[in-house]
């Protein structure tokens, strides 16, 4: 049931939700390390595979978290194209700035190409999020529409049909019917933003453990599937899904921790440290996904290959994480005071 509530109240709300931005983008961080950072295809042993497998289970939630936000959030909010002017800016600052120093200080090969497509983040679809979310936010009146003319019986259906794809994603062939690629596109997208809506007209009643719990449940349980693969071919094709972000179980656990946070109240200080720290969640992001500064980050910044598979490569990661997120938080701070000192400048030149 959606209740109205005060400004106060919601801002206070959002405090909680803006935290869990935070907490997401570490694990899209930690994601990257495990994947890009070579940590799970050079495991030590099986028993830190096993280890390393669990924290993948836990980590990989976080892009379904970014997008329930944006649905739970958008579905109110008033459609603006201009909106997305500022994050385009924000892709090609980043995209310039690291190019310049992948090329100046790493000596990377810089094609006219690749110079190019730069301008044009979205058709390149060299940030596969930003593409995806940026096409989500130009049909979202249409997809506001649906939600906000629907009953209460069809929100339950459109959450239940969201399952439903969810579980066919790897089963009588939708995913590649749909061009569906494990959820990394528009497609996923749209679904995401469903759940979102439909928490902000319809949120279930749980209580804090109970979400938790659930999350737990299922993050364990997507864990299971990584060995449960290996002993059924049966059990693997029909029962559980492989381990991407369209997979039932990551939904589950995905809109098991937004529960979990949702209604939390901080003070106004905390929940203003708290935004301004999740204002730059996007750029830690674009920071990790720069096209020629990508394989300097991993490769000459942090030397993940001299720490894959030794017995402490799990401390090494964490570290590698920790340096990631604030060497792209460090950058998205240059970001703001360059963007700053050029609205300053064009009101004082009025160009």
């Amino acid at each position: 049931m959606q209740t109205e509530t005060t400004p106060k109240a919601k801002k206070q709300r959002e405090g909680g939700i803006e935290l869990l931005r935070i907490f997401a983008i570490f694990l899209i961080t930690c994601v990257h390390m495990l994947n890009f950072g070579g940590f799970l295809e050079h495991a030590a042993s099986d028993f830190e595979l096993s280890i390393l497998r669990l924290l993948y289970a836990f980590f990989m939630i976080a892009v379904n978290i970014f997008v329930i936000i944006t649905g739970f959030f958008m579905i109110h909010s008033k459609f603006r194209p201009a909106k997305l002017i500022p994050l385009w800016f924000s892709v090609l600052f980043y995209g310039f700035f690291l190019e310049a120093v992948a090329v100046f200080y790493f000596g990377a090969d810089l094609k006219f190409y690749d110079f190019l497509v730069t301008f044009f983040p979205i058709t390149s679809n060299r940030y596969w999020f930003f593409t995806s979310y940026a096409l989500l936010f130009l049909i979202s009146p249409l997809l506001n529409l649906i939600l906000l003319n629907s009953s209460k019986r069809q929100l339950n259906c459109i959450l239940i049909g969201v399952f439903i794809f969810s579980y066919a994603a790897k089963r009588f062939n939708v995913d590649e019917i749909t061009q569906l690629v494990g959820g990394y596109n528009l497609i996923w997208f749209i679904c995401l933003y469903f759940v979102g809506g439909y928490l902000s007209l319809n949120t279930p009643r749980y209580k804090k453990w109970q979400s938790i719990g659930i999350y737990l449940l299922a993050t364990f349980a997507l864990w299971g599937c990584f060995y449960i693969r290996d002993i059924s071919w049966f059990i693997d094709k029909f029962i559980v899904n492989k381990c991407e972000y369209t997979a039932p179980l990551a939904l589950i656990a995905g809109i098991a921790i937004f529960l979990s946070v949702k209604g939390i109240i901080f003070s106004e200080k905390t929940t203003k440290i708290i935004m301004f720290f999740s204002s730059a969640v996007f750029g830690i992001y674009l920071f990790q996904e720069a096209f020629l500064f990508k394989p300097f980050l991993y490769g000459e910044i942090l030397h993940t290959n001299d720490f894959c598979g030794r017995d402490d490569s799990i401390l090494y990661l964490f570290r590698s994480v920790f340096i990631v997120f604030f060497l792209g938080f460090f950058t998205d701070m240059i970001r703001r005071i360059l963007f700053k000192i050029f609205k300053v400048l064009k009101a004082k030149f009025s160009f």
